[in-house]
């Protein structure tokens, strides 16, 4: 069943917020999607392998609604990716047309549709089309290779996690923090969608600060955000008196200092860290307020999932479904068993199992291996610092060293919050090899479009 569908069966569907131009009601979007205008444009596109290249999350919001169910497949370009990328991406996932509002989007050698005509209210709605067919979504990985490798997802594959209840979903308010383009922001995009509640989108390339105004002026009461963005917004002035109802946290680990500086900002807020993938979609959620996850999930994983630790200590995880699949890759995504190797490095303490990292994304110091996250989150526990980032500084004698940049708490004391200060703080807590070599203080830690931070930005 079509997006556009699904939600004509929502008889209680609130409004759907597209900052920027306009707000369009549900009943406004089901009149712009059957008008004569649309209805045509659309059957040029049936059946069509396309391409969207946008920044603007709001049209990017209507492309999917309309495109679903009509197009034989969506792939995602977001904007950050440059030309040679673009038509990389293209190429492996047999884009027939592209939508584009790119600057150089007719060097891109690729043919471009026209544009998604504008809404009327004095267009004429014609019947919506009823046939549909399984549109494959096509995203890339936010990794940090050169290439991003292609993940197809149905709809029904990046939506196994919503929560479909019309009656409290209703009374949330999603505020869009993630890139739509993006995994974690499909995921906010079709909670609300699916889950019957009000989606705020803001304008695109908006301040942090900006973006939380446009959320506390519109009243929304529910963010997503990896835990870097939290600590940023947490940062923010004034913004812990905003009332939140639900707070997510992704797409890295969450540490106990965001979780319970959190709760402390967000006492009357449900707080839940997700962990998911772009490969593996949505594992599952952990809201006891602690940091890791049960080491029961492992023998009594949470529903539609299985979870074990392979002998070198990586997750995996088994969906009891899984639609997704590599595109344009010599290699399965599913192993023959049907786990799907996360890459990330778990240890079990006691009755929890504790995220150690990536391990793609060891340092190796002379031999022995520093995980830049365990770095961090010592770092994070010190009372003066608000955030934390790890990386590898090469050097022609032990191959590489750890260097950290920190931000300071606006209120700490910067007198007796040092360098030596914190590489001490370090050298009480961590192996020998793990503490920092350099340690800077800075102003600020840049983030990528996912939202996660840049170690070595």
């Amino acid at each position: 069943m079509r997006l556009l569908e699904q939600i004509t069966e929502r008889e209680n569907l609130p409004i759907i917020i597209l900052i920027g131009d306009k707000s369009y009601t549900k009943a406004e979007l089901l009149s712009w999607a059957a008008s004569y205008e649309t209805r045509i444009w659309l059957e040029r596109l049936s059946d069509k392998s396309i391409g969207i290249s946008t920044g603007n999350n709001g049209l990017l919001a209507v492309l999917l609604i309309f495109l679903d169910g009509i197009a034989k497949r969506l792939t995602l370009l977001p904007p950050e990716l440059n030309s040679e990328t673009v038509r990389h991406i293209a190429s492996n996932a047999e884009v027939e047309i592209l939508i584009s509002d790119r600057a150089n989007a007719h060097d891109l050698g690729l043919p471009l549709a026209p544009g998604l005509p504008s809404y009327s209210k004095d267009s004429a709605p014609d019947c919506i089309q009823t046939e549909s067919i399984n549109t494959e979504w096509v995203i890339s990985t936010s990794g940090t290779t050169k290439t991003p490798k292609l993940v197809a997802h149905s709809v029904a594959s990046l939506a196994r996690s919503v929560k479909k209840n019309p009656k409290s979903g209703s009374e949330i308010k999603w505020g869009l923090l993630y890139d739509l383009n993006r995994f974690a922001g499909l995921q906010v995009f079709l909670q609300a969608l699916l889950g019957g509640s009000t989606l705020v989108v803001p304008p695109q390339a908006t301040a942090l600060e900006e973006l939380l105004q446009i959320f506390t002026a519109n009243r929304c009461n529910a963010l997503s955000a990896t835990p870097t963005l939290w600590r940023k917004i947490l940062m923010t002035p004034r913004f812990e008196r905003q009332v939140l109802k639900q707070i997510t946290l992704g797409g890295e680990i969450a540490d106990q200092t965001i979780l319970t500086a959190l709760k402390s900002s967000f006492p009357n807020a449900r707080i839940r860290h997700i962990y998911a993938s772009t490969e593996a979609g949505v594992g599952f959620s952990v809201s006891d307020g602690r940091e890791g996850f049960p080491s029961s999930y492992l023998s009594k994983p949470p529903p539609d999932i299985e979870l074990r630790i392979s002998v070198e200590g990586i997750l995996e995880i088994k969906p009891s479904t899984s639609d997704q699949r590599y595109l344009g890759e010599n290699f399965e995504l599913l192993g023959d068993d049907g786990f799907v190797t996360t890459g990330d490095r778990v240890k079990v303490i006691s009755d929890r199992v504790f995220f150690h990292g990536r391990d793609s994304g060891a340092i190796n110091v002379g031999g022995n291996k520093v995980q830049p996250e365990k770095v961090e989150n010592v770092l994070l526990e010190h009372r003066s610092i608000a955030m934390a980032t790890v990386s590898a500084k090469h050097s022609g004698i032990i191959g590489a060293l750890v260097e950290a940049k920190v931000v300071l708490h606006v209120d700490s004391d910067s007198s007796e919050t040092n360098v030596a200060e914190i590489r001490n703080w370090c050298a009480a807590r961590l192996e020998r090899h793990e503490v920092p070599a350099i340690i800077r203080i800075v102003d600020d830690i840049p983030t990528n479009a996912t939202g996660k931070i840049l170690r070595g930005g």
